[in-house]
């Protein structure tokens, strides 16, 4: 239950604590949202009370709304659903002073004889499983024709086999009639030439059947890439959040594990399922031709056959999705284990790793049994309930030969249609298993087809730079970036972790064409910023102002077209040299770019070593670009982003992994772009050879707002200054007493500004086992530790030259 200010702003804290206590049930959750100065107490364990700003407007507040059912804080399970219940103020606090007798006023589930006899729940019982297959029958549209030709070439060869068992007892009954085989005749036709027309027959219908397969197994892959397809678009319009919520193994299992059941729910299920309805509807008939007395009894074993059938679809639709989950699970945890191996085997945690992945087996391996039982016990029953069935129609079939009602003809035909009946009959139950087991794996998947992210990633104004503006642009529609930044009381948090504020009404100003650095202790926000300004996340309230225009207006393609970012550890595509570089680029602008152009970037990026190997530019760098250093990689992602000629460069620790020497080189190209004053660089930097050669400095604080700021020399000569403080005191501790110490970073476990906020906006793309994988989160640990040692070495060799530097004039402008 989610309750908003609008309903409690005018009460009193006792009367709203007591009436959601009294709303509440031990199996119910409450969520409270107050926009008030003080927060009201929590009296239950199962009330949470989450303190708002006075100034949250309801725009805000819906987006609150929306992430306070996903976030971590409140422990909900994945296959629980929250439900909003709307209360009025007089229903708050008059009408809830007792607890109410009827269990569904209360809003408990009263369990019916399904949910008791089968184990499963209300959503599951209740949940629109053919709507999932009307949505799948939907996305095959395109294939209708190919789909009606192999349902002629079913209905043909179903027509054909049918015919067998009448044709049998025809022969047989002919056989008795005559004295010689030679004067046998079927409808006219001697006997062998009446044979030779039943192979052509039998011939014919093989290969109708052969076509019909290869034409449904066309469809189902045509299906399958469809969905495939529009779920991979749909992951690629997500934010960032989305990916906070997901992890990429079961995203991985829903795209391939799902797909494949959906594909064989679709393929051979489907068409099975169709011939089988058919020969039963057929069956059915041709035994009340043949003997409509004997029919009626066998119609006797129909209903209980056709409600364990039912009982059996539920039961398997249930432990289908719980398989699909636990196997996403396991996929999951062997993706995490896998892309850790380094850290793993370092801290020779094999064993403990092992056991974690043997359990997911072994939830993957309880549900498997359970599913075996199930579908033993159904076909075990219904093979029991059709060998009865069988035997009594040979009984009574016997008794109507002797009194002439039957011939040994028809009561053979008749046996072989009871025999085709029970096999379609079984049949049928296969195809309902197999379409809710489709329909279990199609919900996972358009459960993520089915997601709106929060921003929308197409529509809005066109933010451009030079290279990429429209030959012919549209007045209104089109900005050329110019770099003038301004952040205006932006309070940001992210969405798993809404209770930490990482930003409070920060508010700076960034000319266009100056460099800005950011600097400030580990894990206070300062990736943030370039999250923010490359709208991987949205901002709780305040606006970003780009050139004067609203961020918020332009399309997020745009703004990521012509921003350039350079991530401390960069993720390389698969692929040549050459492919990673111009992967800056648009794909239009890519395939005009000559290779002069990309040997410009790669000089500006000081890619010398490229021309030492032996294909240059044509190298292979392998998977995530495993086949060069760290520093490589660096410059490889820095040519990728000069290549586009950015008019704004975010820079976050984009030199940390290259030597002295290349990083002196690289930082004179970026000086020479900086002097040009075509380009707003924006620097994320511990280290103080990368922060001198900035303007104008930006010092964040330990409660993540601007402290200080100023130009270089004139922070740095004065020793109590927080760039001086911060530079030259363990990073791990305030230096200002009075500042606050609480972490309002992003949602991961390490502490540092690398594990934390940049693998936030590098998506887990390395792994995203920063929650689950404990020997990964303390393997960063180490390392930040490790690079906040030297920086702080690197500091206090430098410290001596630089402390005299003389103060310079001006400063950047700042709205605090």
């Amino acid at each position: 239950m989610f309750l908003g200010p609008r309903y409690i702003h005018h009460f009193s804290t006792q009367q709203v604590t007591r009436s959601l206590t009294q709303l509440l049930t031990p199996k119910h959750y409450g969520v409270c949202l107050v926009r008030h100065n003080s927060a009201i107490p929590s009296i239950s364990s199962n009330l949470h009370v989450m303190l708002l700003p006075q100034n949250v407007t309801n725009g805000h507040l819906s987006l609150i709304t929306k992430r306070c059912f996903a976030t971590s804080n409140l422990n909900f399970k994945e296959n629980e659903k929250v439900g909003k219940t709307k209360i009025s103020p007089s229903e708050l606090v008059g009408k809830h002073k007792g607890e109410s007798k009827d269990p569904s006023e209360r809003g408990e589930h009263v369990k019916g004889w399904k949910e008791k006899l089968l184990g499963i729940t209300h959503e599951e019982s209740n949940s629109a499983t053919f709507s999932e297959v009307w949505r799948l029958i939907k996305l095959g549209r395109k294939d209708l024709p190919l789909f009606l030709l192999a349902m002629t070439l079913l209905v043909i060869s179903a027509a054909i086999v049918m015919s067998l068992p009448k044709i049998t007892g025809l022969i047989l009954d002919a056989t008795r009639n005559f004295t010689k085989l030679d004067d046998v005749e079927i409808y006219g036709y001697s006997l062998e030439d009446f044979l030779y027309l039943m192979a052509a027959m039998l011939a014919i219908s093989t290969a109708a059947t052969v076509a019909r397969i290869i034409m449904m197994r066309i469809l189902g892959e045509n299906l399958v890439s469809r969905l495939r397809s529009n779920f991979m678009k749909k992951i690629y319009m997500q934010d960032m959040s989305f990916y906070d919520k997901n992890k990429v193994g079961d995203l991985i299992s829903r795209l391939s594990s799902d797909a494949y059941v959906v594909s064989k729910s679709i393929t051979q299920n489907a068409s099975d399922g169709i011939k089988h309805s058919l020969v039963l509807g057929s069956s059915i008939t041709m035994m009340f031709v043949l003997s409509t007395k004997l029919s009626l009894i066998m119609l006797a074993f129909a209903p209980p056959l056709l409600f364990f059938s039912y009982l059996y679809g539920l039961k398997i639709r249930s432990l289908s999705r719980q398989l699909q989950q636990a196997t996403g699970a396991l996929t999951k945890v062997s993706e995490q284990q896998l892309n850790s191996i380094r850290t793993i085997q370092s801290f020779t945690a094999e064993t403990k790793e092992l056991r974690r992945y043997n359990e997911r087996i072994r939830s993957v391996w309880k549900i498997s049994v359970k599913d075996a039982i199930t579908n033993a016990t159904f076909f075990g029953s219904t093979g029991i309930l059709g060998n009865t069935t069988f035997i009594l129609t040979l009984a009574l079939g016997t008794r109507f030969v002797f009194d002439g009602s039957m011939t040994v003809g028809d009561l053979t035909a008749y046996l072989i249609y009871t025999e085709y009946c029970g096999n379609a009959t079984f049949g049928i139950a296969s195809f309902y298993t197999e379409l809710f087991k489709g329909a279990g794996a199609a919900s996972r998947l358009f459960e993520m087809l089915d997601i709106k992210p929060s921003i929308d990633p197409i529509h809005g104004h066109k933010l451009v730079s030079s290279i990429n503006r429209s030959s012919t642009p549209i007045e209104g529609k089109e900005v050329v970036c110019k770099g003038h930044i301004r952040f205006e009381d932006v309070s940001f948090a992210y969405p798993t972790r809404p209770n930490n504020i990482v930003f409070d009404k920060l508010s700076f100003d960034i000319p266009a064409g100056t460099s800005v650095c950011i600097v400030g202790p580990s894990g206070k926000g300062k990736s943030t910023i370039a999250s923010l300004l490359l709208r991987f996340y949205q901002p709780l309230s305040g606006r970003i102002v780009v050139d004067g225009h609203n961020l918020e207006e332009f399309s997020v393609h745009s703004v990521r077209q012509t921003f350039g970012f350079v991530q401390q550890e960069p993720v390389l595509i698969e692929g040549t040299i050459e492919e990673n570089i111009r992967y800056g680029l648009p794909l239009k602008l890519s395939k005009r770019l000559k290779r002069s152009d990309v040997e410009w970037a790669a000089q500006k990026a000081n890619c010398d070593f490229i021309y030492s190997l032996p294909e240059g530019f044509d190298t292979n760098i392998g998977p995530r670009g495993s086949l060069l250093s760290g520093g490589q990689r660096q410059k490889i992602a820095l040519a990728r982003c000069l290549i586009k000629e950015p008019p704004v460069l975010i820079l976050d620790e984009a030199t940390s992994a290259l030597d002295s020497k290349s990083e002196s080189a690289i930082n004179e190209t970026l000086e020479r772009l900086m002097k040009s004053g075509k380009m707003t660089t924006i620097s994320i930097a511990h280290r103080l050879s990368t922060i001198e050669r900035c303007e104008y400095i930006l010092v964040l604080g330990y409660h993540g707002s601007i402290v200080e700021h100023g130009k270089f020399r004139d922070l740095w000569s004065e020793k109590n200054s927080h760039l001086w403080k911060l530079l030259n005191t363990t990073p791990s501790s305030p230096s200002n007493g009075s500042e606050q110490t609480k972490s309002h970073g992003p949602p991961f476990d390490g502490d540092g500004e690398g594990s934390n906020e940049r693998d936030d906006v590098e998506r887990r793309t390395t792994d995203d086992a920063e929650g689950d994988d404990e020997t990964e989160s303390a393997n960063k640990e180490v390392n930040d530790a490790n690079s906040d040692n030297n920086n702080l070495s690197n500091v206090q060799k430098e410290n001596e030259a630089t402390e005299r530097l003389p103060p310079t004039e001006g400063a950047i402008r700042m709205r605090m």
